[in-house]
């Protein structure tokens, strides 16, 4: 016979509870997979930051003696197209006399 009365709320309760029970497990097993898989893409995130900045200041460093010398090389430049103008400045000047 099925149960009857009290006895079927009480089965009715208990299975409730159950599948509350399941829910929350499955709830709380889902949320600490998103917690894990959140925590594992903040890492990497982390991780490929520093790798980004190493790489920036490691060419920082690779770049500062280029931009030394390139300004050493532009003002030699510089200081022989300006003894040149005076050069020929000073051709005109004579030729024209």
């Amino acid at each position: 016979m099925p149960p009857k009365g009290i006895a079927k709320r009480r089965l009715s309760n208990e299975h409730q509870k159950r599948q509350e029970d399941i829910r929350n497990e499955s709830s709380d097993d889902k949320q600490s997979a998103i917690i894990k898989e959140t925590t594992t893409a903040e890492e990497s995130m982390a991780e490929q930051q520093s790798r980004l900045e190493s790489s920036r200041l490691s060419k920082l460093k690779t770049k500062q003696p280029q931009i030394s010398e390139q300004t050493a090389t532009y003002d030699n430049q510089r200081q022989r197209m300006r003894e040149l103008y005076q050069r020929y400045k000073s051709d005109r000047t004579t030729r024209t006399t």
